[in-house]
């Protein structure tokens, strides 16, 4: 709560004292839900690697956008000296209008369906955005596996995936060795099915690429109230958000989760063939995707779960890092792969 208030009296005098502060979520950043004589506000940190300036000047450029071609999303409020975003110890804070809404309620056809037309939506305004800033390149897994990683414009590369387990798997003799060949394994066949020339014929849009059940909010009447987190948008194929809507919302993950809970947010979901139908349904009524995008969806589904898999080891106890590298990944694949073909 301290470094909140200090962050509003500092860089956001303009909306008064805070009459009540509500620590909020996050895993890599977090927010606070604030309220003043002047209205409610949520006031974000972002992670490290997005706070630097550049990228969230462009975080915030892009929203602009959205806002402009109808998104619901918001845009960062203005500061001491009209600045939108402050820079403290290596973090970025931003401050936002709050908006009302929930989660999505598990199992209603009707918000399923919205968030697929509100996704679709989403990548046709976003794909006007693409020649507007250059791709966003970091060390792919430089937090879990800073030895192996791997310069990438893609955060699901699975080139990246490859060289960091092969690395890790290296390092290994056992159990531990013989449960990381699994997800060994995985990754040669997705670097060979979904490497950089694969990818390179899909990697037409710009993506949100970090979407999960925290990041949607949905108003009372089941609409979509607000997109959020844009913290990972970039240019990229946009099966990575629909791979990421059939994981957290067509089927829904088994077990309550926070958005803080690294656990939770990463376990395998269920799998239901009808939500997931209904999804591509709603989806491709709006903005149709491709034969080549539907081939490879398999592919974006499985990149993106062993690459959170493998970015979520930072975020575990180190006696816990093989255990939450390897869960249920063998399941996930047999169950994905009946599912979608």
């Amino acid at each position: 709560m301290d470094e909140c208030r200090e962050i509003l009296e500092s860089c956001y005098p303009c909306i008064g004292a805070p009459v009540s502060i509500e620590e909020g979520g996050g895993t890599a950043g977090h927010c606070w839900r604030i309220s003043t004589q002047s209205g409610r506000y949520l006031v974000r940190r972002r992670g490290k690697r997005t706070s630097e300036p550049n990228l969230v000047q462009r975080d915030h450029t892009f929203r602009h956008f959205l806002v402009a071609g109808g998104i619901p999303t918001t845009c960062a409020l203005p500061g001491r000296d009209g600045k939108c975003f402050f820079i403290a110890n290596g973090f970025a804070y931003e401050l936002h209008p709050f908006v009302e809404g929930r989660f999505m309620r598990a199992n209603s056809d009707e918000e399923l369906r919205n968030l697929a037309v509100c996704l679709a939506q989403f990548h046709k305004v976003a794909a006007g955005f693409r020649g507007e800033c250059p791709p966003m390149e970091f060390n792919q897994f430089g937090n879990a596996l800073p030895s192996y990683a791997k310069r990438s414009s893609r955060i699901d590369d699975p080139e990246g995936m490859l060289v960091a387990l092969k690395g890790l798997y290296g390092e290994l003799d056992g159990d531990a060795r013989k449960k990381v060949a699994f997800v060994l394994s995985l990754a040669e066949k997705l670097a060979i099915d979904y490497g950089t020339a694969m990818y390179a014929q899909v990697d037409n849009g710009f993506i949100h690429g970090d979407l999960n059940l925290t990041n949607i909010l949905f108003a009372e009447d089941g609409s979509v109230a607000g997109l959020f987190d844009f913290d990972w948008a970039m240019p990229g194929a946009r099966i990575r958000d629909v791979a990421d809507a059939l994981h957290f919302f067509s089927g829904g993950l088994p077990k309550p989760f926070s958005s803080s809970d690294i656990w939770g947010l990463t376990q395998i979901p269920r799998f239901d063939e009808r939500r997931s139908n209904l999804f591509l349904e709603a989806y491709n009524s709006c903005f149709a995707l491709s034969e080549l995008e539907r081939s490879l969806l398999l592919c974006a589904w499985e990149a993106r779960v062993l690459a959170f898999h493998i970015e979520g080891m930072a975020k575990v106890p180190t006696e816990r890092r093989i255990e939450f590298l390897t869960r249920e990944m063998p399941e996930f694949v047999q169950n994905a792969e009946t599912l979608l073909k």
